[in-house]
């Protein structure tokens, strides 16, 4: 069934967006290589994702600079701050650290037996496209 007026088109375009969300690819201290932009061909560290627009923040990458007014009941001082602005998804990529190449990563299933429990049993790694390495996904923040 076909929207009928403008306010379900509205939804049904929300909803096709929400759809098309790509799942974050980088893990906290990756080392991310930018495509294109003003930051082309630079490296930074990936600092977190926003889920909502695909955009991914880099540490010193895109940073721009805004006026705040200051605020005389907290005592906060007014005055020009600089933030990280971010970089759609698809602009980046990430920097193997075993090839020092910008690359994306595979996965790659492998079956093993285990032990405990008499089965076959399924682990995923990621590998570099370029150059084979596997590259570890767990690291935390």
């Amino acid at each position: 069934m076909a929207p009928k007026n403008r306010a379900e088109r509205s939804l049904a375009k929300q909803a096709a967006m929400l759809s098309r969300r790509i799942p974050c690819p980088y893990v906290a201290g990756d080392t991310v290589f930018i495509w294109n932009g003003t930051e082309k061909r630079n490296t930074g560290e990936f600092m977190r994702y926003d889920r909502k627009r695909n955009r991914v923040f880099v540490t010193g990458r895109m940073i721009v600079k805004h006026m705040v007014k200051g605020d005389p009941s907290t005592q906060k001082p007014g005055g020009e701050v600089s933030t990280e602005m971010g970089i759609h998804v698809s602009n980046t990529a990430l920097h193997c650290p075993h090839c020092s190449q910008p690359t994306q990563l595979r996965r790659r299933a492998e079956k093993s037996l285990n032990p405990e429990l008499g089965r076959p049993e399924k682990s995923v790694t990621w590998v570099c496209r370029r150059c084979g390495a596997a590259v570890s996904r767990n690291r935390k923040a």
